[in-house]
């Protein structure tokens, strides 16, 4: 008997069953179980006899053991952590001779599966095959489709053949069975299926958008991102990675986090829903000069953003702000945003308590995160020339800013940081840009950038007549008109995922690995038993 290890069962991705093994081919178990996931592609093997025998773990085939052609198996495919908020597919395979034992534990895994009531059933998926290298139908097929089939998810793809394909589908096709949709490319495609099931449930709810005195509803179903686009902020930051499988992952396993989403408006106008990042000035002529250098992939942007770098343009305008928390924000010492956050559950608290106060024909329509903030106290004003206006939403982390953004922001608090850049020369613009690089946060110390939290923005323009404006970039889309209000709505949509752990797991550079020795990633424990009446291995 071996040592008692344990999978839990919400880490169980899915189970399948061999009918026999080829004792001429013993390695056809290896090979045959999972579609086009290749070994080479990070998978663990391992194997042990139902009947009590020794167990064996291996990435390769050439060590399996020798099966008996009576032997039938079933193979348990779990989620495990990896390094630096990644996770990794293993499978461990149980053998024996008894069909009906193996029987008997296959169904047994399935009933534990169907239990877990948070994983989704039915997916409704659009796959982008444009998007940044053009690599999301190779990663649906390599990473998604493959699981979605052990899981025993239902689900519909629909590769998009034109821009706004996923927004229009959605306000037409049925999502009675659907409880989740999945967007398989970048910040712009997750956007097309977050406006688009915002604006039907604003349609079924019969709420009119265009009122910006009523809140919006929240949409019953939770959407996902698997990341394939150019830009991929999202994925990033409630992820910490930008690896596939690792999204896909948490989808299977039903994972939740609840997200603000900012409401961008002309007037009372809603133009679109952001969940990442509003900028104007610098970030908004990346935008506009990379959208002429599409061909160029995800590289345009380091093309456009050296081009605009050198041309060092700001902008003269107003920014009015409200709302915020009581006490003077600090971007460097306010806690971070991870899983299991006291700040965004105590503003999902505030929630509930504002949505039970909503006449009832409106609140059957809302998840209790949807939130009625009431009024946001008195407008202040700044003033000047502006290199860059930005709203976080979230820490929009990425690989320009590895630690984001606005490294302290929060998913669900009801609140967006506001980032200002004052006009300065040329030489400080850069070290400002290098401490965001290198030093996350830092940059709010020098005396030009300040960050605050807000509830509410809106910008007007003051540039002469014959002066041209920059646009704003929301969420990877452009918005031409310069003078535009936002305004954050709390918890408003809930995606796949489980936010940032408080577990990071950066491999030791090369210089400290010849002081230290590597650390192994810890191994989910597996719980082995033998008793010839019931199913060995239980897994717990």
């Amino acid at each position: 008997m071996r040592g008692r290890n344990r999978i839990p069962v919400s880490e169980i991705l899915g189970v399948k069953r061999e009918p026999s093994l080829d004792a001429e081919n013993p390695e056809s178990l290896e090979t045959s179980s999972f579609g086009s996931i290749n070994k080479g592609d990070g998978l663990e093997a391992s194997s042990t006899d139902l009947l009590g025998s020794s167990a064996h773990t291996s990435n390769s085939t050439s060590s399996a053991p020798k099966c008996n052609v009576k032997d039938f198996a079933v193979r348990v495919y779990y989620a495990q952590r990896s390094w630096k908020h990644r996770w990794k597919l293993c499978h461990v395979t149980f053998r024996s001779t008894d069909q009906a034992l193996v029987s008997v534990f296959y169904h047994a895994i399935r009933q534990a599966i169907a239990a877990e009531e948070n994983r989704p059933k039915n997916l409704l998926i659009f796959i982008n095959p444009y998007g940044g290298k053009k690599q999301a139908k190779k990663i649906f097929e390599k990473h998604f489709s493959p699981l979605l089939h052990i899981s025993g998810i239902q689900y519909e793809a629909i590769e998009t053949t034109r821009a706004r394909h996923a927004y229009d589908h959605l306000q037409t096709c049925d999502l009675e069975d659907c409880d989740g949709i999945v967007a398989v490319g970048g910040d712009g495609m997750f956007s097309e299926i977050l406006n688009g099931i915002l604006i039907r449930t604003a349609r079924e709810g019969k709420i009119n958008l265009n009122d910006a005195s009523i809140e919006p509803l929240s949409p019953k179903i939770r959407l996902g991102m698997v990341p394939a686009g150019s830009s991929n902020a999202l994925s990033q930051a409630s992820n910490g990675t930008l690896d596939p499988l690792s999204a896909v992952i948490h989808i299977i396993l039903g994972d939740r986090l609840a997200l603000d989403v900012c409401a961008v408006r002309k007037g009372g106008l809603l133009l679109q829903a952001a969940v990442t990042f509003m900028g104007y000035g610098f970030v908004g002529d990346v935008l506009s000069v990379s959208e002429q250098l599409r061909c160029l992939g995800p590289t345009r942007y380091l093309v456009a953003g050296a081009k605009v770098l050198f041309t060092h343009r700001s902008y003269k305008g107003e920014v009015w702000y409200r709302g915020g928390p009581p006490v003077p924000f600090d971007p460097l010492s306010s806690p971070p945003c991870l899983t299991g956050c006291t700040v965004c559950k105590a503003s999902h608290l505030k929630a509930t308590l504002r949505q039970q106060s909503l006449p009832q024909s409106a609140s059957s329509f809302i998840s209790p995160v949807s939130s009625n903030q009431g009024d946001l106290g008195e407008w202040k004003c700044m003033s000047g020339r502006f290199l860059q206006v930005g709203l976080c939403v979230s820490t929009c982390d990425n690989m320009h800013s590895p630690g984001g953004l606005s490294p302290r922001a929060h998913f669900g608090d009801g609140h967006m940081d506001l980032l200002l850049v004052k006009k300065t020369s040329f030489f400080n613009y850069i070290r400002f840009l290098l401490r965001l690089h290198f030093s996350a946060g830092s940059q709010y110390q020098m005396s030009f950038a300040s960050l605050r939290r807000v509830q509410e923005m809106k910008y007007i323009p003051r540039e002469d007549p014959n002066q041209t404006h920059s646009i704003w970039n929301c969420d990877g889309e452009i918005q031409a008109d310069p003078a535009l209000n936002f305004r954050i709505h709390c918890q408003l949509v809930e995606i796949f995922s489980r936010g940032i752990e408080d577990f990071p797991r950066d491999p030791p550079s090369c210089f400290a690995a010849f002081f230290s020795p590597l650390k192994s990633p810890p191994v989910l424990p597996l719980s082995f038993s033998s008793s010839p009446s019931s199913p060995s291995g239980h897994i717990i």
